[in-house]
């Protein structure tokens, strides 16, 4: 099959667009629709639905893209190995990790030291621990960080190896609460569940996000009814920062998060005497992966940022 036609057939399927997709690759659309059907009759089977939504791929589709991704990325691989000097002059970082402070703390640090001088293209999404798999088995992203309770390692690690995927663990941790400095709480030094009763839960309202919140671990609902009585669904994580700022009256359950981004927000973080339940931070990557130096880089930047939220948090430490 031709390398470019790959391209074009992933092009498509980001876009959902002949038109738009033409449009980024600097072709003539009847050039690209011409394309994507050869590459249909090569392989045997539609892989686009044309809709009103524009182009939808077919389960077969689906499958053919998750190839061709994994292949343009090895094949991109294989052309730094070859091509040092121009590897070096172009930074490329695909990630996909948990809503996590300290490893947004870690993303950021590595764009400063790359440097305004070097040409990058960078992808940083947050999403849940199954999307971050689909990511990497897809050629998406090139590493991702999962986050699961501790109770399930043996099962999460199993499924791992079963996909193909190497893993490297980078922090367990006991969530902690969130809070504004001007929280009536904000004082004290150690806290119990019972004590937030009358404050507001921020909660994210992704289906498939889960709350590190010891009541009620799973993905919180939208609906208010089958949400707590004081609870507020947030979606991103500037509109958590903003809330809990200027309402003081709310809390959120979080990972371990750095001190700048506290003081930057005027929050404390707190630990609660009886939330027990531990979670683990999961680095993965295709087996065989070779790490980049940009991928090194962010590998070390996130040590250096759990090293310093470590120091807030006593009795946490990094996965052994």
């Amino acid at each position: 099959m031709n390398l470019q036609h790959l391209r074009y057939a992933v092009e498509v399927a980001n876009c959902r667009s002949i038109t738009k997709a033409a449009a980024r690759l600097f072709i003539g659309q009847p050039n690209l629709s011409r394309a994507i059907r050869e590459l249909e009759d090569e392989f045997g089977a539609p892989l686009f639905r044309r809709t009103s939504a524009g182009m939808i791929p077919t389960v077969q589709g689906e499958a053919f893209l998750e190839h061709a991704k994994i292949i343009l990325n090895q094949i991109g691989e294989i052309h730094a190995l070859g091509h040092p000097d121009q590897e070096q002059q172009r930074m490329v970082l695909n990630l996909t990790v948990p809503r996590a402070s300290y490893i947004a703390h870690a993303f950021a640090n590595t764009v400063s030291a790359i440097g305004g001088s070097r040409r990058i293209a960078v992808n940083y999404a947050e999403n849940n621990s199954m999307q971050a798999i689909n990511d990497i088995l897809s050629g998406t992203s090139m590493l991702a960080v999962i986050r699961y309770p501790l109770e399930t390692e043996a099962v999460t690690e199993s499924m791992l190896r079963t996909a193909g995927l190497d893993f490297r663990p980078v922090m367990d941790f006991t969530p902690v609460v969130l809070l504004s400095r001007k929280h009536p709480l904000a004082e004290k030094g150690c806290i119990t569940q019972e004590m937030l009763h009358d404050s507001i839960e921020i909660l994210h309202g992704d289906p498939f996000v889960p709350s590190l919140s010891p009541a009620r671990p799973g993905p919180a609902s939208p609906l208010p009814e089958s949400r707590p009585p004081k609870s507020i669904c947030v979606y991103e994580r500037g509109s958590q920062f903003d809330l809990l700022r200027d309402v003081p009256s709310t809390f959120m359950w979080v990972s371990p998060m750095p001190q700048r981004h506290l003081d930057c927000n005027g929050l404390v973080q707190l630990r609660c005497t009886d939330a027990t339940a531990r979670y683990r931070d999961l680095l993965i990557y295709r087996r065989g992966h070779r790490f980049s130096p940009v991928e090194n880089m962010f590998s070390d930047q996130l040590a250096r940022s759990i090293r310093q939220v470590l120091t807030l948090t006593e009795g946490e430490g990094p996965a052994q």
